[in-house]
C-alpha cells in the first residue's frame, strides 16, 4: 500500500505514527502472504489475506501457519502504534478450515498497560469464524 492509501485507512489519532505503520505494512513476510491493511487504530486493526495456492496445505485448505501469520500481523500493527513492541504470547484456537476468502483478521484491544498490551483477534472467512486468539505484546521502550 502506498502512503496515501494508508493514511485513508488510519484513524486520525494514529497518523502521527504513519512512518511505523507504513514500515509494518511492507514487512516482507506480510507481503509474501499478500496481507493488506483495511483499518488501523490502536483499539482495532483489520487486515485481509487472499486465499491462494501458496498458503494451502496438502488438503487444499489454508495452512494454520498462514492463518496465524494473518493473526500475528494484525496484532503486530495494532500493538506497535506509539511504542515498539514484540509478541510475548499468543493462544490460538482454530474452529474450521478456511476455504473461502479473503480471510479477515480483526485485532481488538483488551488491555493496555505500561509494559504490555493484550488483543483479542478473530479471523473470518466466507462469513464464518475461522480462528481466534488472545495475543500479548511486550513494549520495548518509550512512547513515540
Amino acid at each position: 500500500m502506498d502512503r496515501s492509501e494508508l493514511l485513508s485507512i488510519t484513524e486520525e489519532s494514529c497518523r502521527y505514527d504513519i512512518d511505523r505503520i507504513e514500515s509494518m505494512s511492507k514487512a516482507p513476510f506480510a507481503e509474501e502472504l499478500g496481507i493488506t491493511l483495511v483499518h488501523v487504530s490502536k483499539e482495532k486493526t483489520v487486515a485481509q489475506m487472499p486465499i491462494c495456492g501458496k498458503i494451502l496445505n496438502s488438503l487444499g485448505i489454508v495452512h494454520g501457519a498462514a492463518t496465524f501469520g494473518l493473526i500475528d500481523h494484525a496484532f503486530c500493527v495494532a500493538c506497535n502504534i506509539g511504542c515498539d513492541a514484540v509478541g510475548q504470547s499468543c493462544n490460538v484456537h482454530y474452529y474450521r478450515p478456511a476455504t473461502e476468502g479473503p480471510l479477515t483478521a480483526e485485532a481488538v484491544l483488551i488491555n493496555d498497560s505500561r509494559s504490555m498490551s493484550d488483543y483479542d483477534v478473530k479471523v473470518f472467512g466466507g462469513g464464518k469464524l475461522i480462528a481466534s486468539a488472545v495475543c500479548t505484546g511486550f513494549k520495548l521502550g518509550e512512547k513515540r
